[in-house]
């Protein structure tokens, strides 16, 4: 009997060893693919406005926190989202308010977390940089959309 309760504990640990490694590795996958989306994002960003040298490695830097920033901001509020629409208790008016209010902002917060970084890519970037880069930065999903649909 105390035979099968060391089994039954040590497959048990085995057991919850392997959930969180493999959520872990499931973690671990989504933040590679965003990273590698902002990375493909700051590079094709770089190229159209002709970014070279050290002020492409600055650029790519501050761009990459800044997505970073925004992510988590957006990430969060999304988060608690989910969990009020899974909820199995039942939620009220009130939590199904916050919860949209929260989303409705989640513009806000993006575009105050961009004009926090404008004053480093201001600095960093040309007039005429600064101009290319809010231009193409609006164009990114189009141009995706198009090299996605020629394959």
């Amino acid at each position: 009997m105390k035979g099968l309760k060391v089994t039954t504990l040590l497959l048990f640990t085995i057991f919850n060893v392997s959930l969180v490694s493999a959520q872990n590795c499931e973690r671990g996958k989504h933040d590679d693919f965003l990273s590698k989306l902002i990375s493909e994002k700051s590079n094709y960003l770089q190229e159209k406005m002709g970014l070279t040298g050290k002020t492409a490695d600055d650029f790519s830097k501050i761009y990459y926190d800044m997505e970073m920033k925004k992510f988590k901001a957006a990430h969060e509020v999304y988060r608690k989202a989910k969990q009020v629409r899974r909820s199995e208790t039942p939620v009220s008016d009130a939590d199904y308010l916050k919860s949209a209010e929260e989303q409705a902002m989640v513009p806000v917060k993006t575009a105050e977390i961009e004009y926090q970084f404008f004053g480093q890519i201001k600095d960093l970037l040309s007039p005429e940089q600064l101009f290319l880069y809010y231009h193409w930065e609006r164009r990114f999903g189009k141009e995706m959309i198009r090299r996605e649909q020629k394959k």
